[in-house]
């Protein structure tokens, strides 16, 4: 599968779902409009704004981490309808992490299932890759040290609101968990996308 802006992505089918296997890392949204670019901090916490930036602003990207989005950018309507996600497909809610994490068995143990067995720093307990999700270790977006965590944790979206927040769910290199956690919209995150029924 293909985006707008050409990048090919590997999907799984897990349960009743299926999932692209590495991040997003287009930088239009479906119609082609094109999204911002979070320059400096400040830029990144210009909610309510599509913003999005690769990891230390490199977008080199060599181990394909993908591109880390503020949430106004995964966020389903913007002004117009706009998309991130190709057509087809969409930004999981929080219901359909809840499902996929289900399916592999529950929060405690499914994050060893989804984590690719390499890309992660240290102890990397539980990798197995069992599920075929591949998550990586693509890192965070966040406050005064604007970026931190690669290597060893990798957080997702969810479409999901709270009244002033979002939803989103984290790996961790230590553990085997799937944690789940809301955010303040400004944060970069990595978004997966599963397929529409």
């Amino acid at each position: 599968m293909r985006d707008i802006d050409g990048n090919l992505y590997h999907t799984v089918t897990i349960g009743t779902q299926i999932w692209m296997t590495e991040n997003l890392k287009v930088t239009k949204f479906n119609d082609g409009t094109p999204i911002d670019i979070a320059k400096d901090l400040k830029s990144s916490k210009s909610w309510p704004y599509p913003l999005y930036c690769w990891y230390n602003n490199d977008p080199s990207d060599p181990n394909h981490y993908g591109i880390l989005y503020n949430y106004m950018t995964v966020h389903q309507t913007y002004l117009v309808p706009l998309y991130i996600a190709p057509e087809g497909w969409h930004v999981p809610s929080d219901e359909e992490w809840n499902k996929l994490i289900s399916y592999l068995g529950g929060s405690d143990i499914a994050g060893g299932k989804m984590k690719s067995i390499s890309g992660w720093n240290g102890s990397d307990t539980g990798s197995t890759s069992e599920s075929g999700f591949t998550a990586l270790s693509g890192g965070i977006r966040f406050g005064d040290n604007p970026f931190y965590q690669l290597g060893k944790r990798g957080y997702w979206w969810s479409s999901s609101m709270t009244t002033s927040m979002a939803w989103y769910r984290y790996l961790s290199n230590y553990d085997e968990v799937v944690y789940r956690y809301e955010s303040v919209r400004s944060t970069g995150n990595s978004v997966r996308c599963v397929k529409e029924n």
